[in-house]
């Protein structure tokens, strides 16, 4: 049974013509983040701890990353706070279908979470949890490498602005550092932040 089969329980909506970004990354992560590496698949299970925390870490000092994800990509992009439904993008439900033939004991907990209308951080625990290595950091590294595997290409969550209302324009974490093109840092061009000797080229 795919996901297509199930009864349709919401509508995952449209994202609107904006500029995608990855914002608010503490300072003292920075360097482990975008620029260095969380945005790339190796630290992507750093994700999970990060989303959690978000309330307080809208209050660090941070970084503003603006960039382009190439437009082809972003129906696979797992929505970290909204459900997975028959109506979501056919590229996600494709990559899902595809982990249940690889880990068919998954079956019974996704079916669960979808029945019970449950958000795309649900899914990503329920992968987590199924590592059972023992160790957090190598739990969440198993549940973003079968979702990169199996074709997401990232995950996107709901902006500060957007968040209680529970729709508008999203935040874009991508696994492979080549679907990011940094754009803009902190709202200063790239090109004059390097010029600036703010970053290295």
């Amino acid at each position: 049974m795919s996901l297509d089969t199930l009864s349709n329980v919401s509508h995952l909506k449209e994202r609107p013509k904006s500029i995608k970004r990855v914002e608010n990354v503490p300072s003292d992560l920075a360097s482990a983040t975008i620029l260095s590496g969380l945005i790339s698949l190796c630290t992507i299970p750093l994700l999970r701890a990060l989303m959690q925390q978000r309330s307080e870490i809208r209050t660090a000092p941070g970084y503003l990353y603006k960039g382009d994800i190439p437009d082809e990509i972003v129906p696979r992009f797992l929505d970290w706070d909204k459900p997975l439904t028959k109506d979501a993008p056919q590229e996600v439900k494709d990559s899902f279908n595809s982990i249940l033939q690889k880990y068919p004991e998954l079956k019974e907990p996704f079916f669960k979470a979808f029945r019970g209308n449950k958000p795309g951080s649900h899914y990503y625990s329920i992968l987590s949890d199924y590592a059972k290595t023992g160790d957090l950091y190598k739990n969440q590294f198993f549940a973003s490498k079968v979702l990169e595997d199996a074709g997401i290409r990232g995950i996107r969550y709901l902006d500060q602005g957007s968040r209680g209302e529970g729709k508008g324009t999203s935040n874009f974490i991508p696994f492979r550092p080549e679907d990011f093109k940094i754009q803009e840092i902190n709202d200063i061009p790239l090109e004059e932040y390097i010029a600036k000797g703010l970053l290295s080229p």
